[in-house]
This record gives C-alpha cells, sequence and structure tokens, in this order.
C-alpha cells in the first residue's frame, strides 16, 4: 500500500509542478502472487493493463463467489490500487500495483 500511494502522491507532485506534462497512470495486477486461483480479484484482473490519466479514477469491477460462481455485485470508484479511500475488500491482500508514466 505504501508504495502505491507514494507513487500515486510523487506523480501528483509532478504534475502540480509541471502542468504542461501528460502524465498517465495503468493499473498492473500481479496474479502469480495468488497462491490460490480463487483468491484472485476478477475485477482487478479485469482491469489490468487499464491506462488512464492521471487525474481520472479506475472503475474497479466487484465480484463475490456465490456457490463457487462469480457474480459482479458493484463497482468501485479508485484512484489507484490500494487506494486508502477504497473499500477493505478491494483493498486487503491485493497484489496490484500502479505504473506511472509520462
Amino acid at each position: 500500500s505504501a508504495i502505491n500511494n507514494t507513487k500515486m502522491a510523487t506523480a501528483q507532485k509532478m504534475k502540480e509542478m509541471n502542468p504542461q506534462l501528460q502524465i498517465k497512470k495503468r493499473w498492473k495486477h500481479n496474479a502469480y502472487l495468488s497462491k490460490e486461483p480463487e483468491n484472485i480479484r476478477i475485477g482487478h484482473q479485469m482491469i489490468d493493463g487499464a491506462t488512464i490519466p492521471l487525474e481520472a479514477m479506475f472503475r474497479v469491477p466487484l465480484y463475490k463467489r456465490i456457490g463457487g460462481i462469480p457474480v459482479k455485485i458493484g463497482e468501485t470508484m479508485m484512484s489507484h490500487p490500494h487506494d486508502v479511500n477504497a473499500p477493505a475488500v478491494q483493498v486487503i491482500s491485493c497484489h496490484c500495483d500502479l505504473e506511472i508514466f509520462v
């Protein structure tokens, strides 16, 4: 969490100091870090590689397994993986990373 929060804060400061820069961010899902396939967050996997402007929010689908079948139950607007404003179900044990680029 600390690393992704720091990446986002650094990018925001860079944008503030250089408003002409077109800074983008990308959601990176690291499925290989999940030891059990049933623990992989489907919504995080779905947005893997999504690239948006720094100021935009990711629309992260939220799924729940019911009888072993994933069912979409909503979505969360997140600034980045491990967003401190996101619900715990989207953050705890998340293996995703934030990539920042110009």
